[in-house]
């Protein structure tokens, strides 16, 4: 009788496994004891997985990115150096992507300025330039960032990586 006047949620997953403290509030929102607090429909449980996923890529690579810098700080060779720096952009170009599908305008800002450091081509350049604006108006009108625009900031970011010639 106790459970149905008062239901007690169920114990995090981390309760039983620190590691595991990142699943949380995915398996505390599937086994919410009420209806209208636990997932909808598949859809938005999956949707939920796939941001979930990106945020544990951009944290992986964050990470690399971290390496790499130390990695070229420490390098005396030069050709060492051009591999880590072409390294480093397939890294910024990764976390441009995902900054853009976890609609996080502020970073993607950051990377798309980053990138502009590793072309010489002025069209690409105004290319980045157009979706930096366009990301500043998304900021500021509150605009979530839609599949067109991740559509062309990838095959902008791909001819980045194409261009680049370290």
């Amino acid at each position: 009788m106790r459970e149905i006047i008062k239901p007690e949620p169920f114990p995090l997953v981390s309760s039983f496994n620190e590691r595991l403290r990142k699943f949380d509030p995915i398996i505390s929102k599937m086994l919410a004891k009420k209806k209208e607090d636990r997932y909808r429909s598949i859809e938005e449980f999956i949707r939920d997985l796939n941001l979930f996923k990106q945020r544990e890529n951009k944290s992986m690579l964050l990470s690399e990115i971290e390496s790499i810098l130390e990695k070229i700080s420490k390098s005396r060779e030069i050709g060492e150096i051009k591999m880590l720096k072409k390294e480093l952009l397939e890294k910024i170009c990764d976390l441009a992507i995902s900054s853009a599908k976890l609609d996080e305008k502020s970073e993607l800002l950051g990377y798309l300025e980053k990138l502009k450091d590793y072309t010489e081509d002025e069209n690409l350049k105004r290319n980045i330039d157009d979706l930096t604006e366009q990301s500043i108006l998304m900021i500021r009108e509150n605009i979530t960032i839609d599949q067109d625009f991740i559509n062309i900031l990838e095959n902008v970011v791909n001819r980045v990586r194409e261009s680049y010639v370290p």
